[in-house]
């Protein structure tokens, strides 16, 4: 994931489908790109977000396939390069019927530019789960469950807002790392619109 400055040409030409251009934003003054998420081979199917859209598009395997039992059956890890102090925040999300629901606050992966010493963590949990509201109480949600991307037929996405981060890199593991928890407490927020940025 690149960030550049507004007005940069990009080309995705040369990168067999593994780069996404999203705009830079600085420290104290994000600027943001959702990445919509769709089931399928890993694939960048829109590569810039820095069109008039304002969104990319992924497509990857359904990570709980099966039982759907919370068990992912591949990981992902990130992290951040570049000149340090450059940092980004990434949210896996939905859509339904009674808004936009995100990962927030220690759920968010936060990735930040260090110099030459960054390291891969694991994001399965961050990027692969949402939490999900499973019943609705006069538009409230009364009990949030942990699932895996694709458990059930919303509209996913990654949610990125960058304050001067100008690479990110995932990277994708066959193998168990994580199991989606299951019925948690209230741990994501509803955002509306233009609130999420």
């Amino acid at each position: 994931i690149i960030g550049v400055e507004k007005g940069h040409e990009n080309t995705n030409f040369n990168s067999k489908g593994r780069r996404i251009f999203v705009p830079l934003g600085r420290n104290g003054n994000s600027a943001h790109c959702d990445i919509n998420l769709t089931e399928g081979s890993f694939e960048v199917t829109d590569y810039n977000c820095l069109d008039s859209d304002g969104e990319a598009a992924f497509t990857l395997p359904d990570p709980d396939p099966g039982a759907n039992d919370g068990y992912l059956v591949y990981s992902v890890w990130a992290r951040a390069l570049g000149k340090p102090g450059g940092k980004a925040d990434m949210s896996a999300c939905y859509d339904d019927a009674y808004g936009t629901w995100c990962w927030a606050d220690e759920l968010q992966l936060k990735l930040s530019a260090h110099g030459n010493n960054n390291k891969f963590v694991d994001a399965s949990r961050e990027l692969l789960t949402v939490c999900a509201c499973k019943t609705y109480e006069a538009g409230v949600c009364t009990r949030w469950k942990e699932e895996a991307l694709f458990s059930t037929s919303y509209d996913y996405f990654w949610h990125y807002e960058n304050e001067g981060l100008r690479l990110a890199q995932l990277r994708f593991y066959p193998g168990h790392t994580y199991t989606a928890s299951g019925d948690i407490a209230t741990e994501c927020r509803q955002v509306h619109g233009s609130d999420i940025y």
